[in-house]
C-alpha cells in the first residue's frame, strides 16, 4: 500500500503508478522542532508528510512569527518551488517527530511529463490556496483582533467526548493564538482574561476549554 494514496495531489493514479512515484521519493525523519525549510532557501524539493505534524510560518528579524498553517499526515508543502525559481517564501518546522517523503524538483517535473493529470491536481490545489489567502487577507483587514481570535478558537476546538456541551483545544498557548491572528501576545492575553471573566473559557492544565458559545463581538 502506497503512502501516497491518500494524498489529494495524486488522486487518480493507479496503484502501480503510485508505487512508481513513491520509488522516486526519499524518506527522511526529523526530530521535533527541526526547521525543515527556512524562508529564503533555494532548496526546491516537494515534501509529503508521512507521519507527524509541521507548522508553516513567517518570522521577522525580531523573532515575531505569523503562523500560516499546520499540516499533518497526507498533507504536502514546498509545491510553489516546483513551478518557479523563487526562493522559499516561508519556513517549516516540525511540531512532533515527523517523517516526510521528499522529491527533487527535476525528478517531480519528469514525473509530471508522464502523468499530466497530476499537474491539474496541483493547479487546482494552488487555486484553493489562493482563495484561502484572499480570505485571510480580508480577515486581517476587516475583522478586529477579538473576531480573529474567536475564529481561531472556534476552528481549533474539538467536542469533548465526555461533555458534548463543551469544546477542547489541546496544547495551545496565547503566543500560538497571537501568531495565528497577527496580534501581540499582550492583546490576546487581555482577550483571554475577559473571556475567562465571562465564563466563556477556562484552562485545565494545557487544555483550553470553551464552556459556551463565544460571542460574535466583544
Amino acid at each position: 500500500m502506497s503512502l501516497l494514496q491518500d494524498v489529494p495531489l495524486f488522486s487518480g493514479l493507479s496503484a502501480d503508478d503510485l508505487a512508481a512515484l513513491e520509488a522516486r521519493f526519499v524518506r527522511k525523519t526529523y526530530r521535533r522542532r527541526t526547521v525543515v525549510i527556512e524562508k529564503g532557501d533555494e532548496n526546491a524539493n516537494l515534501f509529503v508528510v508521512a507521519s507527524g505534524q509541521v507548522r508553516v510560518y513567517i518570522a521577522d528579524s525580531g523573532g515575531r512569527e505569523i503562523i500560516l498553517n499546520e499540516l499533518g499526515e497526507g498533507d504536502y508543502f514546498g509545491e510553489l518551488a516546483l513551478l518557479g525559481d523563487q526562493p522559499r517564501s516561508a519556513s517549516v518546522v516540525t511540531l512532533t517527530e515527523t517523517t516526510c517523503l521528499t522529491i527533487a524538483k527535476q525528478t517531480f517535473r519528469e514525473f509530471l511529463s508522464e502523468y499530466p493529470d497530476v499537474a491539474f491536481n496541483l493547479i487546482r490545489d494552488l487555486a484553493q490556496k489562493v482563495f484561502q489567502l484572499s480570505d485571510d487577507v480580508a480577515n486581517l483587514a476587516l475583522r478586529d483582533v477579538y473576531q480573529r481570535v474567536r475564529d481561531v478558537l472556534v476552528k481549533l476546538a474539538q467536542p469533548s467526548a465526555e461533555q458534548p456541551e463543551i469544546a477542547l483545544i489541546e496544547h495551545i498557548t496565547q503566543q500560538d493564538v497571537a501568531s495565528r491572528v497577527g496580534a501581540s501576545r499582550e492583546m490576546v492575553s487581555r482577550i483571554f482574561r475577559d473571556l475567562k471573566r465571562g465564563d466563556y473559557i477556562r484552562l485545565d492544565g494545557k487544555t483550553l476549554i470553551l464552556q459556551k458559545t463565544l460571542p460574535d463581538h466583544w
